[in-house]
């Protein structure tokens, strides 16, 4: 049995209508589809508990304690439901730790990809004011919970899986094994169409971004991932659907689509898909724009899709190539399957050839096993040569991959990961790396500055390329930048505040002034800067300066990076 009891009335023993609300507490602008999901679920194969459940409109967006609360009690919440991801859970379990004393009757259940329960042991002790925890895919354990609250029945570890409690008669946590939940045949949007519509009318927010999957899981197991909570490399795929769904997106008015599935264009539906959502630009005015992880493999069908996204003006600037690294050695100790560089490059180049009014982004990963200040240096260094636009992040393992949860493989590379605070406003904590046997803790700092110079130097040469002026020699700029005061002041507070403090963001900028930037907003901080501009400009030939005092004066190369950035990633 569990902690909490039945959510069943004294009077008779009949049983109420169960209001459940699910939490997601994002910062940002994006609607959350778990409730249609786990809706869709219970009321196809379990008619009977659906009949007992009203499902609240989803809290999307972060709000204050006392607006949780009120919100609670003015819609009378029995079940409340929280989802946990990197960028959240420091703040939202800090929430329910603060909130769960003023909750009376309400039953807390924590899911998403940052509950560890299944390999932390000490989960409950941390985390005393969640009731149910819910790991890897959820619904057949958010249908167990919901019939033990609302029906009574008992709730015993081998008839459930992917999730855990405490157990209320001995007192011992209770995980129940993991099980592998295909997805379902029917889609969560059309069976859900109403609820839906009003999600996206209760988003504030000018523009949302919806996350559209159609396909559960990763065949491939990258050591930094943790797709089926890093517990199986099975795949399921909803079919046939896309179509209905995405005329629904036109009518809600949802424009900006994110493909979240871990591989788009495994499927050849992908390219279907992709061509239907081009066809509603191109017929129609949609106005859809469409980013996403693209295969690993299957780069025929990727080259198909952009294509076919190019065509149809589904995105606004920009290709997305996911590579990680073109280091090959690097690649095989993050056990990442890949056609190699050179497939990726003769791609960048037919597209940009046939569409030159867009460029090319690679996701790029550091902070990987194997990896060292130099090899850094030169994979950035080759991406940006070429004209290529670096979309830069730091080795965060995720709780549940391989790099977390391996010791052998901790072992094997010498990792040490710290659980670091990275955004000062929103107290957002992650696990990064502090060393490993290719670098050290000030060698990833170096790699986060260089990254910083490397990425806003490609952003002001695409805008110089756009503007007809000559671009810079960016390797010329960063052996100069390596040996000013700009880096060891940039180099210095990093570490600094990193290895007396544990926050991993800058405080002081290049000119010793007071700021607060991310480690991955260093480029965006240096594009926009005056004495960065300013000191880039003895690298400019003569004859164009004054161009390149112009485009500075004129935010050029600011404004050049948000129409980048403006395209999903």
């Amino acid at each position: 049995m569990s902690s909490s009891p039945s959510i069943i009335s004294s009077e008779n023993k009949k049983i109420k209508k169960i209001k459940i609300l699910l939490y997601h507490c994002d910062y940002g602008s994006w609607i959350y589809t778990t409730a249609l999901q786990l809706k869709t679920y219970i009321d196809l194969l379990y008619p009977a508990t659906a009949e007992k459940l009203e499902w609240l409109i989803p809290l999307q967006n972060e709000v204050s304690d006392e607006e949780l609360l009120q919100h609670i009690k003015q819609n009378k919440v029995d079940i409340l439901c929280t989802s946990h991801y990197l960028w959240n859970h420091e703040h939202l379990t800090n929430q329910l730790c603060r909130i769960k004393d003023r909750l009376h009757h309400q039953t807390v259940i924590a899911g998403g990809p940052s509950i560890d329960v299944n390999v932390n042991e000490k989960f409950f002790q941390q985390h005393p004011y969640i009731d149910y925890a819910v790991y890897g895919a959820g619904e057949q354990a958010f249908v167990d919970i919901v019939n033990h609250l609302v029906l009574g029945s008992p709730l015993i570890a081998f008839n459930t899986s992917n999730c855990a409690w405490k157990n209320s008669n001995t007192g011992k946590i209770v995980v129940a094994d993991y099980k592998f939940v295909k997805m379902l045949e029917a889609s969560p949007f059309l069976h859900n169409e109403t609820m839906f519509i009003n999600m996206v009318e209760n988003n504030q927010h000018p523009t949302p971004r919806l996350a559209y999957t159609l396909t559960r899981g990763c065949p491939y197991a990258c050591t930094f991932c943790d797709w089926n909570s890093g517990l199986g490399n099975k795949v399921s795929r909803r079919k046939n659907t896309y179509q209905q769904e995405i005329d629904l997106f036109q009518r809600v008015g949802i424009t900006n689509i994110y493909l979240a599935d871990a591989n788009v264009g495994q499927y050849d539906e992908d390219i279907s898909m992709i061509e239907y959502f081009a066809k509603k630009n191109l017929k129609e005015n949609a106005g859809f724009n469409v980013g996403g992880s693209f295969s690993k493999l299957k780069k025929e069908n990727n080259l198909k899709i952009f294509h076919s996204m190019a065509r149809g003006q589904l995105m606004r600037k920009t290709f997305n190539f996911s590579v990680q690294e073109i280091n090959q050695e690097v690649m095989k100790n993050i056990n990442r399957p890949d056609v190699g560089w050179d497939v990726h490059l003769a791609m960048i180049e037919e597209l940009t050839t046939s569409y030159p009014h867009l460029i090319a982004k690679v996701q790029l990963i550091y902070g990987l096993p194997g990896q060292t200040l130099h090899s850094w240096q030169q994979t950035l260094q080759t991406v940006t040569e070429k004209n290529i636009l670096p979309l830069v992040f730091l080795n965060e393992p995720l709780p549940a991959s391989p790099a977390m949860c391996d010791p052998e493989y901790q072992k094997q590379f010498q990792f040490e990961y710290v659980y670091s605070r990275r955004i000062s406003t929103k107290k957002y904590f992650s696990y990064i790396p502090k060393k490993s046997n290719s670098f050290d803790q000030s060698d990833l700092v170096a790699m986060t500055v260089i990254t910083g110079i490397y990425w806003a130097m490609s952003y002001i040469n695409l805008a110089l390329i756009e503007n007809n002026v000559e671009t810079l020699n960016i390797a010329e700029v960063v052996l100069d930048f390596l040996n000013s005061d700009y880096y060891k002041h940039l180099h210095t507070n990093l570490y600094e505040n990193w290895t007396t403090k544990n926050n991993f963001y800058f405080t002081k900028g290049i000119d010793q002034d007071s700021v607060e930037i991310i480690d991955n907003g260093l480029h965006a901080y240096l594009i926009c800067n005056s004495v960065f501009l300013k000191y880039l400009l003895k690298f400019v030939p003569s004859h164009n300066q004054k161009k390149f005092t112009k485009l500075s004066i004129n935010s050029t190369f600011k404004n050049y990076m948000k129409i980048v950035d403006s395209d999903l990633d």
